[in-house]
C-alpha cells in the first residue's frame, strides 16, 4: 500500500530540479572545478545540463587529463581532443593545452588545434610542452591580435616578420623557449603589457619587448639579460631577477646597463637580487659611488653570500642608496666557510657610508650565528634610526648554549633607533 502511494505521488508531484536553477556563474564555476572528462558527464544531470559542458568557455587539458587519456594508445588522446573541440559550442575563452607528461613524436593535431581555438576567439592560452622536443609555434600565432593572456613552455619562437604586436596582451609568461637565430632583432609590441615572465630561455638576446605599461618583472635566467629594452618601462613596481650560476667574463657595459635600469625605475616598490646578480655587480674593477634616490621603492629582498667579499661590500653601499625603503629581507648561505677577506673587511667596517633613514623592518633568514652575520647586522642596527623590528630567523635549532652567546652578542650591539626591538625567531615549518 505504502509503495503504491509514493509511485502516485512521483508520478503526481514535479521534482523540483534545483541544479537546472543555479545562476550560470555558479555553473561556470563548478565546471571550471572539474576535470574535462567529469565536465562531460554532467550531461546526464537533468535535460538543461545536456550541452552546457559543450558551452563552457574554458577547455582545460592538464597534465593530469592528458596523462590519463594516454593511458590508451595515444591514437585515442588525438581523437579524444578532436572531440572535445568539434563538439563545443560558442566561443573558447581559455585553453590550457599541457603535455608535459606526454610523448608528442606521435601527434599531429597540435596545429589544427590551436588555430580552432583561435578560430574561436580564445583569449588566455596556455601550451605547455615540458620534458619533451621544443615546439615549433605555428606562424598564424604570431599575428593573432586578441590575446590577453599568453603561457608558453619550450617552444621555439620564430616569427617571419621581425616586428609583429599583440595589442591586447596584459600577461606573457615564457619559460624555456628557444629565440631562433634571426639577421635583425625580433620586435614585440604589446602596449597593454603589465606582467611577464622570463625563465630559462636561450636566444633572448635576439628579443626586444617594447612595452610601457610593463608593472611586473621575473627573470630567472642561467645567462645575463639584456634589460636596455626595459629601460623605458616606467611602470615598473616589482622587479625580481635571479641568475642560476655565474656569469663568466662579464663586460663592463651590461653591469653599468643593470644599474642605470635599476636606478632608473621612478614606481619601483619591491625589488628582488639574488646571489649571482649581487656577484655580478660586485665584482665591477672600476666601481664607481652609487647614487641615492629618491624612488617608490619600500621592500628591498637579498639573497647575500657572505663568504663572497664582493657581494658583501656591494651589499652594504646597494641598500643605504634607497631612502624610502621600508622593509629589507636578507637571505643569508654560505657562512660556514667565510674568508677572511671578508671578517677582516667587517671588523673594519665601523659604518656604512650613508644611514638608512626610514628602514623600518629588517628579516634576517636561514641565520646560523656566524660571526660575518652578527658583524652585518650590528652593521644594520647601527645605520636605521627609525627601525622598529629586527627580525632574525634562525635556520636550525641551535642548543642553549649557544643561543646564549648570539643573544648576548645581539643585544650590546649599539642600536641608532630607540623603538627598535630584536626578534630572534626559531626556523621556519616546512
Amino acid at each position: 500500500m505504502e509503495m503504491q502511494f509514493n509511485k502516485r505521488l512521483s508520478i503526481g508531484v514535479e521534482v523540483e530540479d534545483r541544479l537546472s536553477e543555479m545562476p550560470g556563474n555558479i555553473i561556470d564555476h563548478i565546471l571550471d572545478l572539474m576535470p574535462i572528462k567529469d565536465a562531460a558527464k554532467t550531461s546526464i544531470l537533468a535535460r538543461k545540463w545536456r550541452y552546457i559542458w559543450c558551452m563552457h568557455p574554458n577547455i582545460v587539458l592538464d597534465k593530469l587529463t592528458c596523462r590519463k587519456f594516454s593511458t590508451n594508445p595515444l591514437l585515442v588522446l588525438d581523437n579524444t581532443i578532436n572531440q572535445i573541440l568539434l563538439q563545443h559550442i560558442g566561443n573558447i575563452i581559455k585553453f590550457v593545452l599541457d603535455f608535459s607528461q606526454v610523448d608528442l613524436l606521435p601527434l599531429t593535431n597540435i596545429d589544427m588545434w590551436i588555430r580552432y581555438v583561435i578560430i574561436k576567439g580564445v583569449r588566455d592560452l596556455t601550451l605547455d610542452f615540458s620534458n619533451n622536443n621544443p615546439y615549433k609555434l605555428p606562424t598564424y600565432i604570431y599575428y593573432y591580435q586578441n590575446m590577453t593572456d599568453l603561457t608558453l613552455n619550450n617552444c621555439l619562437f620564430k616569427p617571419q616578420d621581425f616586428i609583429f604586436s599583440y595589442p591586447n596582451l596584459k600577461t606573457l609568461y615564457l619559460k624555456q623557449i628557444t629565440f631562433m637565430a634571426t639577421p635583425k632583432s625580433i620586435v614585440l609590441k604589446a602596449p597593454l603589457l603589465a606582467n611577464l615572465t622570463i625563465m630559462y630561455c636561450w636566444g633572448t638576446e635576439s628579443l626586444n619587448i617594447v612595452s610601457p605599461k610593463l608593472s611586473y618583472l621575473f627573470v630567472v635566467e642561467s645567462h645575463y639579460l639584456d634589460l636596455s629594452s626595459f629601460m623605458k618601462c616606467s611602470n615598473l613596481a616589482v622587479v625580481s631577477l635571479s641568475l642560476c650560476k655565474v656569469v663568466e667574463n662579464p663586460r663592463q657595459y651590461e653591469r653599468s646597463t643593470l644599474l642605470k635600469f635599476i636606478f632608473g625605475l621612478p614606481m619601483l616598490e619591491k625589488l628582488y637580487l639574488d646571489t649571482f646578480y649581487l656577484k655580478f655587480l660586485g665584482e665591477d674593477p672600476f666601481p664607481r659611488s652609487l647614487p641615492v634616490v629618491q624612488n617608490c621603492l619600500r621592500h628591498m629582498m637579498l639573497s647575500l653570500a657572505l663568504s663572497n667579499l664582493a657581494q658583501v661590500s656591494f651589499a652594504l653601499h646597494f641598500i643605504p642608496c634607497f631612502h624610502n625603503s621600508k622593509t629589507l629581507q636578507i637571505w643569508v648561505f654560505d657562512t660556514g666557510n667565510h674568508a677572511d677577506d671578508v671578517l677582516n673587511y667587517l671588523e673594519k667596517l665601523k659604518n656604512l657610508d650613508r644611514p638608512i633613514p626610514n628602514l623600518e623592518q629588517v628579516v634576517i633568514r636561514s641565520f646560523t650565528g656566524s660571526k660575518p652575520e652578527l658583524l652585518f647586522i650590528k652593521l644594520l642596527f647601527a645605520a636605521t634610526p627609525s627601525l622598529i623590528r629586527m627580525s632574525i630567523e634562525r635556520d636550525r635549532i641551535f642548543t642553549s648554549t649557544e643561543d646564549r652567546k648570539i643573544t648576548g652578542e645581539l643585544m650590546r650591539y649599539p642600536r641608532a633607533s630607540s623603538k627598535a626591538e630584536l626578534f630572534y625567531l626559531p626556523p621556519r615549518r616546512l
